[in-house]
């Protein structure tokens, strides 16, 4: 679990490595890293092989 220390140590690197703008920017959100990895499958998840209609 991230503490609210790391998280602020965290969101100062990304700021001074120009990747936020500013240090409250809602483009960071920091999580773990099974939160992220089911994210990441969730959002390039494959289309299904066989069409909906050819399934009825």
């Amino acid at each position: 679990m991230w503490s609210e220390g790391s998280k602020a140590l965290m969101r100062t690197a990304a700021l001074r490595a120009g990747l936020i703008r500013t240090a409250n920017s809602d483009a960071l959100t920091i999580i773990l890293e099974p939160e992220a990895a089911a994210l990441h499958a969730l959002d390039k998840q494959a289309p299904p092989l066989v069409a909906e209609a050819a399934r009825a």
